[in-house]
């Protein structure tokens, strides 16, 4: 591939992974690498060997499935895959075609994806993960966990970790992203930023809202509150984040028309009550 420009999917194998690779495939400008690492275990402390593997493993494997489980649950449904493809189609112009069987590859079998790397321990706490040089050199790295970044590790990453954040910055910050930009604005947020120690709070790159268009069909009336948040998280976030950076966040690394981030709203994980109004926002029969 005869580019300079690469960009490093970093953290958990997971949906959000996932999708990004899908729509990177379409983008032939960058070289696309991946480090994988488990997830983090935060009631264990102390700093554990970390081995660096670049084959097929079953440690890798298992994180991979354990990840995936929840989210292929919605994605091997044909019925669901076929309301999200309409969706998106009709009121997006965004082609998710194929990606249900994209999703169920081992991220090794992609040939557009460079080099994949998987961090190993026995306890992968934060004291490990911070112990880690990982020499990520001359790549744009974009953030796929759901961990916390230390000033250690972003140190280690060279300060050169960004992650878009379902919400339009600095407006909402916090948790539950997608549900409160709906509930709140009645339209999908997305915002691309440099992470620093402060939640939510690094240099924007980038930032857009989309309009939310409800989803129509039945079959959904008889999903209880916790299948309706999964299936959401599952399909419309990060869905909506990966078409984002394709169309809007990678051409804002070579723009640089930084803005300024600021003080906002920060919202924690939803209750009950407010996740029942954001499905009204969300769903329609």
């Amino acid at each position: 591939m005869n580019t300079n420009k690469k960009i490093t999917l970093f953290g958990n194998d997971n949906i959000l992974m996932r999708s990004y690779l899908f729509f990177l495939q379409q983008n032939k400008n960058y070289q696309i690498d991946v480090v994988l690492v488990p997830n983090l275990n935060k009631n264990k402390s102390g700093i554990s060997k970390v081995k660096k593997i670049n084959k097929n493993n079953v440690m890798e494997n298992y994180f991979s499935n354990l990840n995936l489980k929840i989210p292929m649950n919605y994605w091997e449904n044909t019925e669901i895959f076929n309301i999200f493809y309409d969706h998106f189609i009709k009121n997006y112009n965004i082609d998710i075609d194929g990606i249900d069987t994209f999703f169920k590859k081992s991220i090794r079998e992609l040939d557009f994806v460079n080099n994949v790397t998987f961090y190993k321990a026995k306890e992968f706490n934060i004291d490990t993960f911070e112990s880690i040089n990982f020499s990520i050199n001359n790549s744009v790295i974009l953030n796929t966990g759901s961990f916390i970044y230390t000033k250690t590790l972003i140190d280690n990453l060279k300060n050169n970790i960004f992650h878009i954040h379902p919400g339009y910055l600095p407006n909402l910050k916090g948790a539950d992203g997608i549900f409160w930009s709906i509930l709140k604005f009645d339209k999908i947020g997305m915002s691309l930023f440099k992470i620093n120690e402060q939640i939510d709070e690094g240099q924007i790159y980038h930032r857009k809202y989309f309009n939310n268009h409800k989803l129509s069909n039945k079959l959904f009336d008889n999903f209880t509150l916790k299948e309706k948040y999964n299936l959401i998280l599952s399909t419309i976030d990060p869905i909506f984040r990966s078409h984002f950076l394709l169309e809007f966040g990678l051409d804002s690394f070579d723009n640089l028309n930084i803005i300024r981030n600021s003080k906002g709203n920060y919202n924690t994980f939803m209750n009950q009550d407010e996740l029942n109004n954001s499905f009204e926002k969300i769903f329609s029969s």
